[in-house]
């Protein structure tokens, strides 16, 4: 089994795509500095990264890039000023307009049977009213699992998941990119002792698998370090917000029969 195959075994595409891919983005330059720079011995690279793919590798990545990922995440909703949901209800947050805010409260406070906070009982007491977007959020999530029924909400939260992920990643995706784009320099003799050469023509005699190791370690470099950044996260973070609260006014909830008490008989 390749690598292909080990990542084609997850059948869950938001596995794959949210945890599996940015895990593997993070050991993309050495794979791509070793393949290039290495190519006689690329067939045993191919074997033993087959092999470890074979033993759970793909899995252990997967989960890898997941915890941290959701241990980044705490961190991030207090330096944004809470969850992007919790957020998103207040009746002092004017990314979404009053008409539509007041019509998921509507919605929500009836699905849910609970009285959802005025101006003054939010302006009075945040907490509690917070505590109260929080529930709303958590009965929504429960509520939109099926990702048949919600395929736009399915796929922001791929977004969100992929972003996080890369951003809890980053450290490692980071270090081993810089490290390849020094191996790559210093394999292409433009590094020499760690310093940059000035030889002229150098650039001009370098082989084509140095270039391209050149080139790939160095672009995915300034994407780790331009690409995975907390305002890209928040950006997606408050559009899976924004999807996820808009589907409460798609949910059907069950009516409960009403229970018939029988009349005493002889009373």
């Amino acid at each position: 089994m390749g690598l292909s195959d080990a990542i084609l075994r997850f059948a869950d595409s938001y596995d794959r795509q949210a945890r599996l891919y940015p895990a593997l983005l993070a050991i993309a330059p050495a794979v791509l500095t070793v393949s290039t720079l290495y190519a006689a011995q690329a067939t045993l690279m191919t074997s033993a990264v087959a092999l470890l793919a074979a033993c759970g590798m793909m899995f252990w990545l997967a989960n890898l890039a997941r915890d941290r990922g959701k241990t980044l995440e705490p961190e991030l909703f207090r330096s944004w000023g809470g969850k992007p949901t919790v957020q998103l209800l207040r009746h002092s947050d004017l990314r979404i307009d009053a008409v539509t805010k007041q019509r998921y409260h509507a919605a929500l406070s009836g699905a849910m049977q609970i009285n959802f906070p005025t101006v003054e009982a939010e302006t009075r007491e945040p907490a509690s009213a917070d505590a109260v977007y929080e529930s709303a959020t958590k009965w929504l999530l429960e509520r939109t699992r099926d990702t048949r029924r919600f395929p736009l909400l399915f796929k922001e939260n791929i977004s969100y998941g992929f972003r996080r992920n890369m951003l809890g990643v980053k450290p490692y995706g980071a270090s081993i990119a810089i490290a390849s784009l020094v191996w790559a320099l210093a394999e292409s003799g433009v590094a020499i002792s760690g310093a940059i050469s000035s030889t002229p023509g150098r650039l001009e005699t370098m082989s084509p698998s140095q270039a391209v190791s050149l080139a790939g370690t160095a672009l995915l470099t300034l994407m780790w370090f331009a690409g995975a950044t907390q305002a890209r996260v928040k950006i997606v973070a408050f559009a899976y917000a924004e999807r996820l609260l808009a589907a409460c006014e798609s949910i059907e909830v069950p009516v409960k029969p009403k229970v018939r008490r029988r009349a005493k008989v002889g009373a």
